[in-house]
């Protein structure tokens, strides 16, 4: 009976070491940001009725489907998402508080993306005083090499691209889950070299600026999507009632060109898994709602 108790200890410890050595990764910290009396959780963020609470993905009874972890999208307008999967919450390109008639983003997140460093992108404090953020581009307006883990969700980043009007160099993020893959563009001014579709891959959400003058012009927008074949194509970065100063076009406008894909239009609250990854491609227009 001794010698079982042994082995038993003896083979707790061993799985308790092995979980230890295959767990999450992470990178350094870059801490920015501003405490807020009136800060607002992420928690506190409607989601959508149907939310499906973030569990973990767990495995069933021999015969049923694993089940998958749905991922939630929330729109602020312009080119500001919300992305949370899981317990991780990460704020893409979150713009100034003064910019436009949006208002101020006020939240608490674990991540903050940033592709350039543009007053309507780079509001870090909108993430809270304890969000890493993750810069696409160095103070010296080089691409920077990012790979970040929160949990199962991993953030890379993709060097290579430019802004348009020759505004300098524009970041890249690739945000992964075991089932979804998104590539953020942030104001791209271009269609991709071979290199870098490859590091971006078939996405099965794309975010993509359609406004042109500062970004890719419309028509070449579309023959960037055909180079990508992605599921899920949403436009940002157009015009809208609470930026009406900007030389930018307006979602209207791209829409009126020959669109090749189904275009839907979806609320503000959107939540993802593979299974509602359409094939062919579709587009996405979203609603936004004000921070």
């Amino acid at each position: 009976m001794q010698k079982v108790k042994k082995a038993l200890l003896f083979f707790t410890i061993a799985l308790l070491f092995a979980g230890t050595i295959l767990g999450g990764c992470s990178t350094p910290s870059e801490n920015t940001g501003k405490v807020e009396e009136n800060s607002v959780e992420v928690e506190d963020i409607q989601k959508p009725e149907n939310d499906v609470e973030s569990t973990g993905a767990k495995t069933v009874d021999a015969g049923e489907e694993e089940l998958e972890n749905p991922l939630t999208l929330i729109y602020f307008g312009h080119s500001t998402f919300l992305i949370q999967y899981d317990d991780a919450s990460v704020l893409v390109d979150p713009y100034q508080p003064d910019f436009g008639n949006y208002g101020k983003i006020d939240l608490q997140v674990d991540a903050v993306l940033i592709s350039h460093e543009h007053t309507d992108h780079n509001y870090s404090p909108g993430g809270g005083p304890g969000a890493t953020v993750l810069r696409g581009l160095t103070a010296d307006g080089d691409w920077h090499q990012v790979n970040h883990c929160l949990a199962e969700l991993q953030i890379t980043s993709v060097a290579g691209t430019f802004h348009g009007r020759n505004l300098g160099k524009n970041g890249v993020f690739i945000l992964t889950t075991p089932d979804l893959r998104l590539a953020y563009l942030g104001d791209i001014g271009h269609t991709l070299q071979e290199k870098e579709a490859a590091q971006i891959g078939k996405p099965d959400v794309l975010f993509l600026p359609v406004g042109g003058y500062y970004t890719i012009p419309p028509r070449e927008a579309l023959e960037l999507i055909a180079q990508l074949s992605p599921g899920i194509v949403i436009p940002m970065h157009y015009k809208t009632a609470d930026n009406q100063d900007t030389p930018i076009g307006t979602l209207e406008e791209f829409l009126e060109l020959e669109i090749p894909y189904p275009v839907k239009s979806q609320n503000s609250n959107l939540e993802l898994t593979s299974k509602t990854v359409p094939a062919p491609t579709e587009i996405w227009t979203m609603e936004y709602a004000l921070p």
